[in-house]
């Protein structure tokens, strides 16, 4: 049996509008996951009072934007470096202007559900879509 520990619990933010999903292209810097297509999301920090304040604070900090959260929709979990993450899927809208942080994200684009497929996507995201379009929403 293998000794997997505890890795990161994390907020994550299906933004949806008009039948396509928001997708971030993370930087090419990044140690999991370079160049691959994601959704904001990031761990726990001390500060969030809930995972879904997580995703609120991610969706600010990756895309300098106000995500409002619709639902709760799915948790998701996977092993990554020896270590078991877990990802709470919020959906939602956001309100303002997308601004970048390049440090994070070098590209931004909105995709149908085809087109997601097409992606290079990371972490679990590819099941997120998949489902998100089960459910009629993508």
């Amino acid at each position: 049996m293998t000794n997997i520990s505890l890795g990161k619990i994390a907020g994550s933010a299906a933004i949806l509008n008009n039948g396509k999903i928001l997708l971030l292209k993370r930087s090419p810097k990044e140690d999991t996951y370079p160049n691959h297509w994601t959704f904001p999301s990031g761990g726990r920090e001390n500060q969030d009072g809930s995972i879904e304040e997580t995703a609120i604070r991610e969706v600010k900090e990756e895309t300098g934007m106000d995500f409002i959260v619709e639902k709760k929709f799915n948790f998701y979990d996977l092993i990554l470096n020896n270590k078991h993450v877990f990802s709470l899927v919020h959906i939602g809208g956001v309100t303002g202007e997308i601004q970048l942080q390049p440090d994070e994200a070098i590209d931004y684009g909105w995709f149908t559900y085809k087109e997601a497929k097409q992606l290079s996507l990371a972490f679990v995201y590819e099941q997120v879509i998949d489902d998100l379009h089960k459910e009629g929403r993508l």
